[in-house]
């Protein structure tokens, strides 16, 4: 279906997806509660934007409206070269 899965984070690469309801912001972080398949396009719902329940919307984003965010694994390395480089009297 898509790369998409609950809990990931997405980033709105285009506002104004033609769907009624809240409108994500282009560039605004959200996180992916649902994924759906909906007139046979992948959707999804988003935490931060709760689906109105009506009878004119069935909830949910266009997928591809959204890119995953890349998300770095912590790394002290910088931290911890500083560190070495103290205890040696080396100046950075």
């Amino acid at each position: 279906m898509t790369n998409f899965h609950v809990g990931q984070k997405v980033v709105c690469i285009w506002e104004d997806t033609g769907e009624p309801g809240p409108e994500p912001k282009c560039g605004v972080v959200y996180t992916v509660s649902a994924v759906f398949m909906a007139a046979d396009l992948p959707h999804i719902d988003l935490v931060e934007l709760p689906c109105p329940d009506t009878d004119e919307w069935f909830g949910g984003y266009k997928a591809e409206a959204f890119r995953p965010v890349a998300e770095r694994k912590t790394d002290i390395s910088i931290f911890t070269d500083m560190l070495t480089k103290q205890r040696t009297g080396v100046q950075a």
